[in-house]
């Protein structure tokens, strides 16, 4: 048996139908249902025990037709659809009396095409022998017939490129589906141009039909202007528009790459809690990278075209999302300037602290010095201990100092020298004042004062013994005038 379809509004067939096979079923949608989501009719088991019966429409020049592939495919014949094959049908091919017929499918291949039309219930009948319905001569039936084919090609053609056209997007299978229906377009009309010239000079049938109209007819079948391909690899996306995208989305990653970059430098510059003046630099120059790239994807991204996306679902806000989440990384104050690798704030205070260190040292030597000074003569004077005296307040006064310097420095603040906290500490406990000598010249004369008292004592005994053997020097400087005034006296006479 055959299966006739029919508009129950108007009593003729669709003229296009889609068609797939799932199973042994035949799926069939009419226009306004998309049958990879759903059906508006399933023949079940139609496929069962390698099925030849056909499905027939009522066109609304009252002949019947059997639907035939739209690709002009003859793998998209209804009878010979594979598993989950989906292919666009027509009515078209040469017209029989009645939907009453059967015959070899293989010829199904031959491709036309019209809108489809809603509304459709189908009847079954019982199958009977297939014949012509001659109108006139049999020649120009058989040209009328190609011309319907040749225009049937034609607006199969047409609609594919309105459909093509439906989302502003040409594929290249598309394109090429168009192509290989205006080869039909052509070959058909070929053929119903040969069919018309072919005919007889006044051949006219009951509809009116003659050789100057049906050429009039083929004449009017063009193929439609191939569109231009927009999307080359067929994933439903411009080319314009991806390759818009992936520019832009490279610039995105770039600058995504350079705020990575930034962050990195400036973990690794605060891992030792010192931020020289290099590491700043480095962070600067890589902010300027990250503003720059930045920049450059903004431009990128606010360009691509409104609803632009691309396989993997990135489109023209979710980029901008990603762009504008892009930023430089907060600048660190620097802390060693001379990039020496220490804290400038410790460095500064490791020098005052070994500064204060060394006056100590220096006060301690000053002491020890004026003491060695002091006893190379063996003689302490009361000057020198006072000298050293004031010296080892000097050693005290600079040792606290240095002490309060040194215990303050935070831990582990070193200098470029090696000096730390606990070597400056070391070296300020060492510093200490110098014993005070005792005094052993309290005149500061230069002589012992014990020498001095033993000499002053020995003086006085020896001037007492002098004392104690002379007689007194004034009565015998009298005794001696008295002598010299008798004796002048005497000699003066005998003169």
């Amino acid at each position: 048996m055959n299966y006739e379809l029919v508009d129950d509004n108007t009593q003729y067939a669709p003229e296009t139908i889609d068609t797939k096979r799932i199973g042994n079923d035949l799926h069939i949608a009419f226009e306004g249902t998309d049958i990879n989501q759903e059906s508006d009719l399933v023949l079940e088991g139609y496929y069962e025990n390698n099925n030849t019966e056909l499905l027939l429409g009522k066109a609304e020049n009252g002949r019947y037709y059997a639907y035939v592939p739209q690709s002009g495919v003859e793998s998209d014949a209804v009878t010979l659809l594979a598993e989950e094959v989906f292919a666009p049908q027509a009515l078209g091919g040469n017209s029989v009396a009645t939907p009453f017929w059967a015959f070899n499918p293989n010829w199904l291949w031959v491709a036309a095409g019209v809108v489809a039309v809603g509304g459709i219930i189908a009847a079954v009948s019982g199958s009977s022998g297939s014949s012509s319905a001659p109108v006139g001569n049999s020649a120009l039936n058989d040209a009328l017939d190609k011309v319907k084919a040749a225009e049937a090609a034609e607006k199969a053609a047409e609609k594919a490129l309105a459909d093509a056209n439906a989302d502003g997007i040409i594929s290249q299978a598309e394109a090429d589906a168009i192509a290989a229906l205006n080869d039909t377009v052509n070959s058909t009309k070929a053929a119903a141009d040969a069919a018309v010239k072919a005919l007889p000079e006044g051949a006219k049938d009951a509809e009116g039909n003659t050789k100057a109209s049906l050429q009039t007819r083929t004449d009017d079948v063009n193929p439609v202007a191939l569109p231009t391909v927009t999307d080359a690899n067929n994933n439903g996306i411009k080319d314009s528009d991806e390759a818009a995208i992936k520019d832009a989305l490279d610039k995105v990653k770039a600058a995504e790459a350079a705020e990575k970059a930034a962050e990195k430098a400036l973990a690794d510059a605060n891992a030792d809690g010192i931020i020289s003046q290099a590491e700043a630099d480095a962070i600067a120059a890589l902010n300027d990278t990250v503003n720059s790239t930045k920049a450059a994807a903004d431009a990128a991204v606010k360009a691509l075209p409104e609803g632009a996306k691309d396989a993997e679902g990135n489109t023209k806000a979710s980029l901008q999302t990603r762009t504008d989440d892009v930023n430089p990384v907060a600048l660190p104050t620097v802390t060693d300037a001379n990039n020496n690798g220490i804290k400038d704030s410790d460095e500064a205070a490791i020098k005052d602290a070994l500064d204060k260190v060394k006056a100590a040292e220096a006060a301690e030597k000053a002491a020890e010095k004026a003491l060695a000074d002091a006893n190379a003569d063996g003689i302490i004077s009361q000057a020198e201990a006072d000298a050293i005296a004031a010296l080892n307040d000097t050693v005290n006064s600079t040792k606290a100092a240095a002490d309060a310097a040194v215990k303050a420095l935070p831990e582990g603040a070193k200098d470029a020298e090696g000096n730390t906290k606990a070597s400056l500490q070391t070296r300020t406990d060492d510093v200490n004042p110098v014993a005070l000598p005792t005094v052993t010249d309290a005149n500061n004369n230069g002589i012992k004062d014990s020498d001095e008292a033993a000499i002053k004592d020995a003086l006085d005994k020896v001037k007492a013994a002098e004392a104690a053997e002379k007689p007194p020097r004034k009565r015998w400087r009298m005794q001696m005038q008295t002598a010299l005034s008798a004796k002048q006296k005497r000699m003066r006479l005998r003169h």
